[in-house]
């Protein structure tokens, strides 16, 4: 655990996990057409309307945004994956 700890490991892996929660906008990122047909699908609306709209917000922001922690919107989070509102678009990124 000394070398994880050391090399940093655990906080290589999950870069690109917490970089698209915390510090990466929703317009910064990329999406295939089959991730954007897929939202479409799941929303109702097409990515680029919600880009433009300025609706998608990262975690931070979005904590930000509702005016609440991030605990309030790990429940918020929650009560999504139970209703199936949840989207995966990549590797450890999801919409909800």
């Amino acid at each position: 655990t000394q070398q994880i700890d050391k090399m940093k490991l655990i906080d290589q892996h999950y870069y690109s996990i917490a970089s698209k929660a915390t510090m990466i906008k929703p317009k910064q990122l990329s999406l295939t057409n089959t991730m954007e047909a897929s939202f479409e699908n799941k929303y109702g609306i097409s990515w680029s309307s919600v880009l433009l709209k300025e609706l998608a917000y990262n975690a931070m922001d979005a904590c930000d945004k509702l005016g609440i922690t991030g605990d309030e919107l790990n429940i918020k989070w929650s009560e999504c994956k139970k209703q199936n509102l949840l989207l995966k678009l990549g590797g450890g990124f999801y919409c909800g």
